[in-house]
């Protein structure tokens, strides 16, 4: 049996979602992804030390459903960074520039170095790449 339990974080400037299968986040918005594998007490304390407000919106046993497989580490592109998200759900970016001429001021790399920055920096701890 998995108690699965819905709750909400909320802040003046946004509310996410995030699902907790025995007292482990296992589904997250985008904005809190990083609270992925984090224990029910670790979310309740970040959210305390940050100000958020965390609600139970529901809270259930459920017989019909398996909890689903941790996520694996990933490389997520977004508009001028690379996103790592390691297994042990801990989140790291990697900076570039298209542009050549912006990229002489602001030290960021090309996509494509940064790109491979963002794969050698995704190791798994034994030192084999994911």
């Amino acid at each position: 049996m998995i108690t699965e339990i819905l709750a909400q974080i909320r802040l003046p400037s946004f509310t996410a979602g995030i699902v907790l299968f025995d007292d482990v986040v296992v589904e997250t918005a985008p904005i809190v992804r990083y609270m992925r594998h984090w224990s029910r007490d670790r979310v309740r304390k970040e959210c305390e030390q940050r100000g958020w407000t965390v609600k139970v919106i529901r809270q259930r046993d459920r017989e019909d459903i398996t909890a689903p497989p941790m996520s694996n580490a990933q490389i997520v592109q977004d508009d001028e960074s690379f996103e790592i998200v390691r297994q042990d759900g801990s989140v790291e970016f990697v900076y570039f520039d298209d542009n050549a001429s912006p990229r002489a001021i602001n030290g960021r790399l090309s996509k494509e170095a940064a790109f491979a920055r963002a794969q050698g920096l995704l190791v798994v701890g034994d030192g084999r790449r994911q």
